[in-house]
């Protein structure tokens, strides 16, 4: 009889008379099965992706702000530049509280409805491209 403890190619189990060979281990890993998805976990991941995006948008909107704010104070603010400003500033605070309240449902338990957040925002977004033009409007003249 052969050794449990000796493997196929060792001296010592080739020299002892009835041991059978032991096959060679094959050269390329078995693949796994896929893994059996958890009940409801990947409700929690949506949710997840979904609150990330929603953060992705205020870094976003800040971004624009600070850049617009550069573009319409210039090289030194002046007293026409705070109405402009001051218009960013209200801008940029309400995409942060849209983000946050929609961020608020959605970690919160239980289902999550449809909500008037994206058109919000969409009319954010027409009053930044408002400011633009008419930041850059009033830059020409």
């Amino acid at each position: 009889m052969s050794d449990p403890g000796r493997h196929a190619g060792d001296p010592a189990a080739e020299s002892v008379p009835g041991a059978a060979a032991q096959p060679a281990p094959s050269a390329a890993p078995q693949p796994m099965p896929p893994a059996r998805p958890v009940p409801g976990a990947e409700i929690g991941r949506q949710r997840e992706r979904t609150r990330l995006a929603w953060l992705r948008t205020v870094l976003a909107a800040t971004a624009v702000s600070l850049l617009s704010a550069r573009l319409a104070v210039g090289t030194g603010p002046t007293r026409d530049d705070v109405p402009a400003a001051t218009a960013l500033a209200a801008l940029w605070l309400t995409v942060v509280v849209i983000c946050r309240a929609r961020m608020r449902v959605l970690g919160s338990p239980g289902s999550v409805r449809a909500s008037r957040s994206t058109a919000a925002l969409a009319l954010v977004v027409v009053g930044y491209a408002l400011l633009g033009a008419l930041v850059t409007g009033l830059r020409r003249w």
